[in-house]
């Protein structure tokens, strides 16, 4: 029995070796499976890999050894069934869990560790990162630094992932699920991935912070990994994407908008982290420059091809396969790829866009005329060529499952609704799904003042209404509206006496209005139950907290019920009183 060997692994075509003498792709799928599970089974699965040599066109494989029954005399195999056509499977649905099967171990790790990483001394955004990853998700940025940290680490002979290889995929999906929790923000989405999204359950305010501490917590681990060349990388792609969200909003209902400039934004909003993960990979495993690049590059080209891809979905599924309403990014104003491409041939569509759908049924126009000028297979054949060069960026790696999972991410972009929603992305079945209305309409303008108002209410003022009994006589019954300041209590400028904003450690979505009694180290005493006793208690706050209470205190919910409050959940002080204007001015101290 015979079997032909390739030492020239990087470029197994210019071996010269026979195409029959290919790779059996489902051996080394279950050979990476194993390596991941021991070592020993690494060095095994590398000394089966053979000779391959990839031919797109017909996607032949066949395995490196041909059982004896099926040799004649002459030690050439007879039967034709031991090799394997792979055109007719590749366009078959292939779910992305299959392409990550390779390293379905260190997903599971990673997931386990997304919900502690928060931090438990943060009770409120516990509850929103149980609800954030709790929802599950793909996966597929932190999937991407797994193979190719694999794909890399066998060029430099490293037997296991390092931490640091593990660490930057969970920064990675931090980023990333942090970006997600901002967007929904700003387009006020309701849903994602099936569940709620985390402003929706929690608050504006909430998920924004959230969003703000997942950057920062990120941010943290990244300067721990003392890389300055990974830094760098990542600090890069937290600019990009204020950079994408800034082009984007200035461009809105903008007919010129050219096509370098969509790929620029496209670049800058979901390219730049996946180039960001595949490179920094590669350099955790301490690889050549070159390679580094050309990492960097397949990042970049497979982003840019996913983003294009998704801009189609928009055009051509239904609300509910999409999740979001379909035409939500044309309604906004944000032109796309299958956009740009019919304005070239469309001069009405042009019409309709600038008037900013102001009349009845002019979406559903658009999006017609869209899909009959030709702009989706434009679209369609600028995602094919940029994964046609991730695919190339690839060759500087040696074959292993761990490159065809990569090459496979590739065509998987290209296949779309087939194989990551379960359907045909150029099927005319979802070209003509439903269309769902979106009834908003918003202009550079006033995204531009609702940002300069969110900055303000988040990290200078907030008005604040506050009615009930809990701060007689300090404030009416029926209601005051008072003005508070965000700026004291991050100094560490509040004290006993100051009437501060709180957010309620009972119920996250909610915020109180009470006084700061004592603080973090001061003894307190106070009555438990004074309507019905005079019964006292005196503790001692414990440090980082403070003592909140009602003026009114046979009508208040403070810290006599649920104990001492964290000072991380003072969101505010309370300077004046703005409402009703016979009691403008400051409160009594």
């Amino acid at each position: 029995m015979m079997s032909m060997t390739c030492h020239n692994l990087l470029d197994p075509v210019a071996c010269g070796c026979s195409s029959n003498a290919s790779f059996d792709r489902s051996s080394v799928r279950k050979y990476a499976n194993a390596n991941t599970r021991s070592r020993n089974c690494r060095d095994f699965a590398a000394r089966r890999l053979l000779c391959f040599r990839r031919d797109i066109a017909s996607r032949r494989v066949s395995s490196t050894r041909t059982p004896n029954t099926l040799l004649d005399d002459s030690g050439i195999a007879q039967s034709p069934s031991q090799v394997l056509d792979l055109k007719e499977e590749l366009r078959g649905p292939v779910s992305l869990p299959n392409l990550f099967e390779v390293v379905a171990d260190d997903l599971q790790t990673l997931n386990q560790n997304l919900r502690t990483i928060v931090g438990a001394d943060n009770p409120v955004l516990m509850s929103a990162a149980d609800q954030i990853f709790g929802a599950g998700g793909k996966r597929m940025r932190p999937a991407l630094v797994f193979l190719v940290s694999r794909a890399t680490a066998e060029i430099m002979g490293l037997k296991e992932l390092t931490r640091e290889h593990r660490r930057l995929a969970e920064i990675i999906e931090m980023i990333h699920t942090a970006s997600l929790i901002h967007d929904d923000v700003l387009d006020d989405s309701d849903m994602r991935r099936g569940k709620e999204t985390v402003h929706q359950l929690f608050g504006t305010r909430v998920a924004v912070l959230a969003g703000d501490f997942m950057f920062a917590q990120s941010s943290w681990y990244l300067a721990n990994l003392e890389n300055l060349e990974v830094i760098k990388l990542i600090s890069q792609v937290i600019k990009d994407f204020a950079s994408g969200e800034i082009k984007q909003a200035s461009s809105l209902f903008d007919c010129d908008t050219e096509l370098e400039e969509y790929l620029i934004k496209s670049y800058y909003k979901t390219a730049s982290l996946i180039a960001a993960s595949t490179k920094g990979a590669a350099i955790f495993s301490g690889v050549d420059s070159n390679i580094k690049g050309q990492m960097y590059e397949y990042g970049r080209n497979l982003g840019l091809s996913f983003q294009v891809v998704d801009d189609i979905l928009d055009f051509t599924q239904s609300a509910e396969q999409l999740g979001k309403p379909a035409g939500s990014d044309l309604v906004k104003g944000n032109l796309t790829a299958p956009v740009i491409f019919a304005l070239e041939k469309e001069p009405k569509l042009r019409e309709i866009i600038e008037s900013e759908f102001c009349e009845m049924g002019s979406l559903d126009e658009a999006i017609l005329l869209v899909k009959s000028c030709g702009g989706i297979e434009r679209a369609q054949q600028l995602a094919k060529e940029k994964a046609d060069l991730a695919v190339q960026n690839l060759r500087c790696l040696p074959q292993s499952a761990f490159r065809l999972a990569l090459e496979d991410m590739a065509l998987q972009s290209l296949k779309g609704q087939a194989q990551i929603a379960g359907m045909n992305l150029f099927g005319n079945a979802a070209r003509w799904g439903s269309i769902a209305k979106e009834a908003l309409d918003r202009t550079a303008i006033v995204a531009k003042f609702l940002c300069l108002l969110h900055v303000t209410n988040t990290y200078i003022c907030t008005p604040t209404l506050v009615y009930g009994p809990s701060m007689l006589p300090t404030l009416n019954l029926t209601g005051d509206v008072l003005l508070a300041e965000r700026v004291s209590h991050r100094l560490g400028k509040v004290g006993p006496g100051d009437v501060v904003l709180v957010r309620s450690p009972v119920d996250p979505r909610k915020s109180l209005t009470k006084r700061i009694v004592a603080m973090g180290g001061d003894k307190v005493t106070y009555v438990v139950d004074p309507r019905n006793s005079d019964r006292v208690r005196t503790i001692v706050v414990p440090g980082g907290h403070v003592w909140i209470q009602g003026d009114n205190i046979y009508a208040s919910s403070d810290s006599r019920q649920f104990g001492p409050v964290p000072y991380g959940l003072v969101e505010g002080k309370i300077l004046c009183r703005v409402w009703p204007l016979d009691g403008f001015g400051l409160l009594n101290h």
